[in-house]
């Protein structure tokens, strides 16, 4: 029988269709495969959860059978009811702060079970990394909860733990009798201080006091009291000593003890306190320390052994001060003009090598911190040995690196869909040379898009091949006091074994107005200035109240009008990315400047008797794009100087990526390898350091006094030697003194 050449046809088509549906799968398409596979999994479950829930509403609704005692029956566990029948009662309190479909079983398990005031903390975590698990939240919420007591009732809930764990297979006689010494010695010692501080508030009184008769009794009794603290102190030194053979540790290790088990630091302290009152040569000087480094008192040591409610405000900071933290080690690629690596450097850091391929922005880099090995070089192209020890530098501790970073271009991953000039994969081969625990790099929320899954899934898997646990963070730069609408990816990785790496979070949402108004406003009257910081909304105090002044030149009253008409109008703004959206004097990156205050075609400020401010309407005069304004919106240091012509200064202040954003990425990746939780609320924690290493006192923080900076220095000297044990030199000290004592500095016989 003849085949007819139409059935031929369809006979090929039919065997080519099946040889394509056979023929082997490219790695590439492989991979698409299985991100498609992966979408209908994901899918598929937030489908399951949301008919389950709505099958549990109806359930509830028409109340024909008990909805928990059914659940069970068909196998649900109590989690599963618990988390299941509370999710719509859970998305009615939480329909603004977090998206359904970002949500998994995990996160809903979680969220259902922190108190409600962390419920908007756990939902920009779940924003920022939408991986985030269960007990990374849970976490958290502790953490939270943890800080809202205030830090006596910590300390009292800290001596319950320890002592229900030494006296569990103990008599509870012996307890009592524990808590019994401890208390009487605690107020022998609060007796024995009170009548101290009186007898020695003057040296007149305590002149008058010890060389008159009438008052010998009281010294009698006062050295009475003392033997008796000696005695107790000796009594209570032989039980703790029984119940805590391990209490002791040097003094030098009592600010980490602090930090990882509070515990064994007030059982330290108390152990040294006690060792100290027994002495029978005891002084009655109550042992302690109040400096800028470590606070601890022997009345909190032994309040926390006898369990006292916390009736004051008492006990040790668990977090540190920001200062104390361990230096670890960093290079910082595409470094730009060094805004990410002075965060970095304030999250606890020591800075080995900045890499960039600008020679202007080398030079701004070395001008501004001369100890910065800033090192001119591509990282595209090939690597040697040599180029890695240069960037390493000549310090020894480069050797051991904890962190790597950078600052790519957006350009790649926001217009081309090739990804031309993307630097993942040169990072990649630096990491894989350079070996950190940790790395962190910005890049843009294309990033993540779908165009990008099989480069991206190919980065992530090369990554885990060398040891790093990878995580994508979301986050806004306007969450951490920037003035800008800048929102990016921040691609980051930890070595696997090390600590959890949630995202970082701080509600401290800032706008152009409070950012620049004392740059942008240097002619304004003192009424001027009230007025303007009262159109902001900053602090004032009725104190600071200043009226307005009788007689006052009509060029004054037309520049505060000014100024004060620009913060009522701008100074709730945002400034646009400045990444994105450069100086350009048309289109619509002018038309966002405008919109924000800014006039992209202006290069000078505004100034007193100025034509257009003495006849502005309507028309409001605007900002320039000048530098010093600029650098106040990236939040860099008012020192930091930009080398290079106009145009280059201009093109590295858009370049530069904010410290404050690395330095709270840079902080956790800190936290996850040193496990070291730092004191947010210290007034340290949010500060840069401007050039030669001065603070930078933004917009977030009160600005110290002019007494204020130098005694913390002294302080700072101090404490070198006292808890790194290291000699005090002249070269610390005379800078120091010289500032606190200027007459000494004048005086050329000093």
């Amino acid at each position: 029988m003849k085949v007819r050449p139409m059935a031929k046809k369809a006979a090929k088509q039919k065997i080519s269709k099946a040889a394509r549906l056979n023929r082997p799968l490219g790695r590439e398409e492989r991979l698409v495969r299985a991100q498609e596979h992966m979408a209908r999994i994901r899918s598929a479950i937030r489908l399951q959860i949301s008919t389950i829930v709505d099958e549990i509403d109806v359930l509830t609704r028409e109340g024909r059978a008990n909805v928990e005692v059914l659940m069970k029956d068909f196998g649900f566990t109590d989690a599963e009811y618990n988390t299941f029948s509370n999710i719509t009662s859970l998305l009615a309190k939480l329909e603004k702060e977090v998206d359904e479909g970002d949500l998994h079983f995990d996160n809903y398990r979680a969220l259902l079970a922190i108190d409600e005031e962390s419920h908007g903390h756990a939902a920009q975590i779940i924003k920022k990394d939408p991986a985030v698990t269960h007990d990374e939240i849970m976490h958290i919420s502790d953490q939270l909860a943890h800080r809202r007591l205030p830090q006596g009732e910590r300390a009292f809930k800290k001596s319950r733990e320890a002592f229900n764990d030494a006296f569990a297979v103990g008599n509870r006689a012996v307890e009592s009798s524990f808590r019994r010494t401890a208390t009487e010695l605690f107020g022998m010692m609060s007796k024995h201080s009170r009548r101290s501080s009186y007898v020695k508030r003057t040296a007149r009184r305590f002149e008058k006091l010890t060389g008159s008769r009438r008052y010998s009794f009281f010294f009698e009794s006062q050295s009475a009291l003392l033997a008796d603290i000696i005695k107790t102190s000796g009594e209570l030194l032989t039980m703790v000593r029984s119940l805590f053979p391990d209490s002791p540790a040097p003094v030098r290790e009592w600010a980490g003890l602090a930090n990882h088990s509070p515990i064994k630091a007030y059982l330290a302290q108390a152990h040294h306190s006690l060792q100290v009152m027994s002495n029978p040569d005891f002084n009655g000087r109550m042992p302690g320390d109040g400096s800028i480094h470590y606070e601890w008192s022997s009345f909190d040591a032994i309040r926390f052994l006898a369990e006292l409610a916390p009736e004051y405000e008492f006990g040790l900071k668990e977090e540190i001060d920001p200062r104390d933290v361990r230096k670890l080690n960093a290079i910082d690629l595409c470094a730009n003009a060094g805004g990410q690596a002075l965060g970095i450097e304030a999250a606890g850091y020591y800075m080995h090598g900045l890499v960039d391929r600008d020679e202007d922005t080398i030079r701004t880099l070395q001008s501004n911190r001369r100890r910065w090995n800033a090192v001119k070089a591509d990282i595209a192209a090939p690597l040697i040995p040599a180029d890695l020890d240069a960037w390493r530098g000549t310090n020894k501790r480069a050797a051991n690196l904890d962190l790597v970073s950078g600052s790519f271009p957006i350009s790649p991953f926001a217009y081309h869909a090739e990804r031309d000039g993307e630097l993942f994969t040169s990072a990649l081969r630096i990491i894989e040379k350079l070996n950190p625990k940790g790395f962190f790099f910005e890049t843009d929320l294309a990033f993540n898009a779908h165009r990008n899954d099989v480069f991206r899934q190919d980065l992530i898997t090369s990554f885990w091949n060398l040891g790093y646990e990878t995580k994508k963070w979301t986050l806004s730069a306007n969450e951490f006091g920037v003035p800008q609408d800048r929102t990016r990816m921040y691609f980051v990785g930890i070595k696997r074994g090390l600590g959890s790496l949630p995202p970082p979070t701080r509600s401290t949402v800032a706008t152009v107005g409070p950012a620049i108004w004392t740059a942008a406003f240097p002619d304004l009257s003192p009424h001027g200035v009230y007025e303007v910081k009262k159109e902001l909304k900053l602090l004032i105090r009725k104190a600071d109240a200043v009226e307005k002044p009788q007689q006052q030149s009509e060029q004054q009253i037309a520049y505060d009008g000014w100024a004060k008409a620009w913060a009522s109008r701008y100074g709730a703004e945002l400034a646009p990315d400045m990444d994105k959206h450069r100086v350009q004097p048309r289109g619509m990156s002018a038309h966002l400047w405008r919109n924000a205050g800014f006039d992209p075609q202006r290069r000078d400020l505004p100034r007193l008797g100025d034509r257009l401010v003495m006849n502005y309407g309507k028309r409001l005069p605007l900002l320039p794009l000048s530098v010093p304004l600029l650098q106040r919106l990236q939040v860099m240091p008012d020192d930091w100087r930009f080398e290079g012509d106009e145009q280059s200064k201009l093109q590295q202040v858009c370049s530069v990526r904010p410290p404050e954003v690395s330095l709270a990425i840079a902080r956790e990746i800190h936290r996850a390898i040193t496990s070291q939780a730092v004191d947010l609320d210290h007034p340290a924690a949010w500060k840069i350091k401007g050039t030669n290493g001065k603070w930078f006192w933004s917009l977030l923080s009160e600005p110290p006094t002019a007494q204020g900076i130098p005694a913390g220095r002294w302080k700072n000297v101090r404490g070198i030697d006292k808890y790194v044990s290291m000699p005090l030199t002249l070269y610390q000290i005379a800078p120091v003194f010289f500032e606190l004592c200027p007459l000494a500095s004048s005086d050329p016989d000093f």
